[in-house]
């Protein structure tokens, strides 16, 4: 039975799991058989399977010691900056933002160049596997030219 047939709203999320295989759920809330009014939501995990191995690496960035080490494409599975290696454009960011004091990723704004955070994996990936990015947007630009569409002018 599915839990629209029963006038309830489903968020299903999914995430690896070492135990319950692929398309099972993992937890389920408010738990099956409890009386909730109809249209109320009802939160599902699904299991994507164990995690694959060789994947995700350095998912704090606590192994990049500085910037430079961010950018640099070292030898085997590494994050680095894969464009111009512009160190004004592409930091290791360890400031508190939004109580995250863990290493992460920051991208200076700017209007006149661009910088890329590339995942190198040891081998080819296939099958399913789950990608999150928390992202923090601190400012915005308006950069309406170049039209990055590519569009004509009429």
């Amino acid at each position: 039975m599915m839990i629209e047939d029963e006038g309830l709203v489903a968020n299903v999320t999914y995430a690896y799991d070492p135990v319950v295989l692929a398309d099972i759920v993992i937890s389920q809330d408010p738990a099956g058989g409890a009386s909730v009014p109809a249209g109320s939501t009802v939160d599902v995990e699904v299991s994507l399977g164990p995690a694959p191995t060789g994947m995700v690496i350095d998912t704090d960035f606590d192994a990049s010691v500085d910037g430079d080490d961010l950018r640099a494409d070292g030898p085997g599975r590494d994050w680095y900056e894969s464009r111009a290696d512009d160190p004004t454009l592409l930091f290791l960011d360890e400031s508190n933002i939004g109580g995250n004091t863990e290493k992460k990723a920051g991208f200076t704004g700017s209007a006149a160049g661009n910088a890329f955070l590339s995942q190198e994996f040891e081998s080819a990936q296939s099958g399913k596997f789950a990608v999150q990015w928390d992202i923090y947007v601190d400012e915005i630009f308006n950069i309406s030219a170049p039209d990055r569409a590519r569009h004509e002018p009429c």
